[in-house]
């Protein structure tokens, strides 16, 4: 990174905004749509229970305001960023679906895409925010404790 802060020949980009979206996928629609049938239904099973069921990219996959949170007093949103991302990465997506091969030929413009989008994928799931929860909560009782125990030992 430079002292400007920018990586060479690419900016920072804003990634925080506020959204009137209310119903945020941490799986995009547009890639969830590629596992449908003919019909537009996609067979979703409940890993707890291992009930199935058919239902449309639109109701899986999402939770009310999950890309939101409060930042100095305001709702911010990861939203829009994330749309945008999945927007240049969608024509690069069926391209792949279409013909795996041409990964190995993707233009730099179609590889940085595709690279933002599968990083993004990564970090916005439920699972991950419960590993950075658990890790964070590990690491403050782990201070607490080293704490306790100076105390202690004076």
């Amino acid at each position: 990174m430079t002292a400007s802060g920018t990586w060479p020949d690419r900016p920072i980009e804003p990634v925080l905004a506020p959204t009137d979206v209310k119903r945020q996928h941490y799986v995009s629609q547009f890639y969830l749509r590629r596992f449908t049938d003919p019909s537009g239904q996609l067979q979703t099973t409940d890993l707890q229970t291992g009930t199935s069921k058919l239902s449309g990219p639109r109701a899986e996959a999402m939770a009310i305001g999950f890309n939101n949170f409060e930042l100095d007093g305001h709702v911010v949103s990861t939203e829009g960023w994330l749309g945008e991302v999945e927007a240049a990465a969608a024509p690069v997506l069926l391209s792949l679906a279409n013909d795996p091969s041409c990964l190995l030929e993707l233009p730099e413009a179609d590889e940085l895409a595709f690279a933002r989008f599968l990083a993004a994928f990564r970090f916005r799931i439920p699972t991950f925010r419960t590993q950075v929860e658990r890790t964070r909560a590990g690491m403050v009782n782990h201070a607490r404790a080293i704490m306790e125990n100076v105390v202690r030992n004076r």
